[in-house]
């Protein structure tokens, strides 16, 4: 079941996402959503572009038989190579790659940014899979710019990325209105400090999808979870 807030005529799609370091933790929480939610988004860390790190797996992904479509937001440096080995699964509709890792972290080998993402984009060529932006907190949203007409959405982090349940940062709500600003027909997701508290101003900032890692993991029912974020 997909949860659906109606903002004038708009529709806001609330997911769950999953951040955690063990592969019990991981089947547990996917086998918990896919009851409820026809997408989950997990989390991918392995050090590099973030400290911490996360379970992730393709096989285990697979013997679950989900029907239940992922996207995956890659806080991680060379997002190409994880891309080639996670592409051919078939539940994954969407790859988050983070602004920053085209950029400034972009693999040496790589002559700069613009092929960088034209490496990324050739990859999922032919593929009913969308290649979207993460951009963290410290980030200027003018670092989008270069590729904000390839894109059908952006995710914008509402907090420093890496840990679950860190503290929100007030100026999301500025971004959101930047990055509509930019290009008005983009999908605005966000992603950290998602809760009855901000959801309804992420909403009227323009918020299209909002993703929940803590308060949705701890919800005991999924349903009156979701009306207090609406």
């Amino acid at each position: 079941m997909n949860y659906l807030f109606l903002r004038s005529c708009n529709m806001v799609n609330i997911y769950p996402t999953i951040l955690v370091k063990s592969k019990p933790a991981y089947i547990k929480l996917l086998n918990r959503y896919r009851k409820f939610f026809n997408l989950v988004q997990v989390d991918v860390a392995n050090g590099s572009y973030v400290k911490s790190k996360s379970y992730y797996c393709r096989h285990t992904t697979g013997k679950l038989n989900l029907k239940t479509k992922l996207d995956l937001h890659l806080m991680i440096d060379r997002p190409l190579r994880f891309i080639k080995r996670w592409k051919n699964v078939s539940n994954v509709v969407r790859f988050y790659v983070h602004v920053e890792t085209v950029t400034t972290h972009a693999p040496q080998r790589v002559r700069g940014a613009a092929e960088a993402w034209r490496d990324l984009r050739l990859e999922l060529s032919g593929r009913k899979i969308e290649l979207a932006m993460a951009i963290s907190p410290k980030t200027s949203i003018s670092a989008l710019k270069p590729f904000i007409h390839d894109l059908k959405t952006v995710l914008i982090l509402g907090v420093i990325p890496g840990r679950n349940a860190a503290p929100f940062i007030p100026t999301t709500y500025k971004r959101i209105k930047q990055i509509k600003k930019l290009n008005p027909k983009i999908k605005v997701a966000v992603d950290g400090g998602v809760s009855p508290k901000t959801a309804a101003k992420l909403i009227v900032a323009g918020a299209d999808i909002l993703y929940s890692g803590s308060y949705l993991n701890q919800a005991a029912d999924f349903k009156q979870a979701i009306k207090e974020l609406t």
